[in-house]
């Protein structure tokens, strides 16, 4: 019994894996304009609104523009 519902649960787990992966693929392919990567980019990894600069931070959010080809650089 116990192992039954072990292995519904595993198999519900692939399948939420691949109804994942499907929408992560669909958002790969979706294009999306420069203020709409400025935003995701801003909510994701935002600068903080001090004087100190952030290398690493500034580096993590250059890394997620080069992902997306035809991007110049990451919004400041």
């Amino acid at each position: 019994m116990r192992l039954e519902k072990a292995v519904r649960a595993f198999r519900k787990l692939l399948e939420g894996y691949a109804h994942f992966e499907a929408l992560a693929n669909q958002l790969a392919m979706t294009p999306f304009s420069e203020k709409q990567l400025g935003h995701v980019i801003n909510v994701v990894l935002p600068l903080p609104e001090d004087e100190e600069k952030h290398p690493r931070l500034v580096k993590a959010r250059a890394k997620v523009v080069d992902t997306f080809p035809g991007r110049p650089s990451a919004p400041r």
